[in-house]
Order: structure tokens, then sequence, then C-alpha cells
């Protein structure tokens, strides 16, 4: 069996296991959408099993995965003093989580959406040279045009 065979199965295994904590299901979004993106899976077969989970969401009481995720990010974002590196990588990976939650079918409101993205952009800014040491650390091929790494590994981006 192949590595990405197993995988799926591994993940269709883990889904059919009960409800998830809300950090499980994130990590369960963010395979389904490495395996969407792996030009040898069979997408008929990631599209089962994403529908699978969307479906089990409610199920779960995780309807609201998106939201919380968001609510997260943003207080982590906002809290007084400056973050240390290891929860400034958690506010990229929230925010990574969020968009991959996004493009996987699930949403947030447009203006939940706005409130995080400023607190992360302000965050961000108070903490230049940090939050580009994390986005440089962090930066793939599929985040790295996202505005929160864009905008970190080239200035001249920057709102």
């Amino acid at each position: 069996m192949s590595k990405v065979a197993r995988e799926l199965n591994a993940l269709q295994r883990q889904m059919e296991g009960g409800a998830p904590l809300p950090h499980q299901a994130t990590d369960w979004a963010m395979r389904l959408f490495t395996l969407s993106r792996d030009t040898q899976v069979d997408p008929s077969a990631v599209q089962k099993l994403l529908e699978h989970f969307l479906d089990s969401l409610p199920e779960w009481g995780l309807e609201d995965l998106p939201a919380r995720t968001a609510e997260y990010a943003h207080g982590l974002a906002t809290a007084p003093g400056e973050l240390e590196y290891e929860e400034l990588h958690k506010l990229f990976s929230l925010r990574d989580e969020l968009h991959v939650l996004c493009e996987l079918g699930m949403s947030i409101g447009s203006e939940t959406r706005s409130e995080l993205d400023e607190a992360l952009r302000a965050r961000f800014q108070a903490q230049k040279k940090a939050a580009s040491s994390v986005a440089r650390d962090r930066a793939e091929d599929w985040n790295r045009t996202l505005w929160w790494y864009a905008e970190r590994l080239n200035p001249r981006l920057r709102k």
C-alpha cells in the first residue's frame, strides 16, 4: 500500500472514530487540503472524505470550527505585550488553518475575517522582525503568496 493510500485510510479511520477535539478536526482539514493538492491522489477519494468531514461537523458539534479558530487567533493577536516566537508561529498556523477551512468549503463572516486580519496586521507590524522570521521559517509553496506571508517576506507589500 502506498504512503498516500495509507494516509487516506488512516484519515478515514480517524474520522469514523467519533467526535474529535477542535484541534484534531483542524488537523484533519489540513491533511485533506494537502491530499487535495497531491497529484498522486485520486481526487474522488479525497472528495469523498471531504464530504464526510463537512457532513460530520454538525454531528461533532464543530459546525463553527472556522469561527472558533478565528476567535482563538484574534485573542492571541490582541494579547497584551510582545508575543514569543512560538506564539507568533501559532498565529501564522491559525491563519493558515482558517484559510484551509475556508478553501475546503467552510466560511466565516466577512466582519470576523476583517477584524482578525486587522489584528494580525497590527501584531505583525508591532513585531516586524520576529513576524518576518516566523514567515520565513513557515513559508511553503502553497502559502507564501497569502498576505500574512507575502507582506512579511516582501516588505514593499506591507499595508
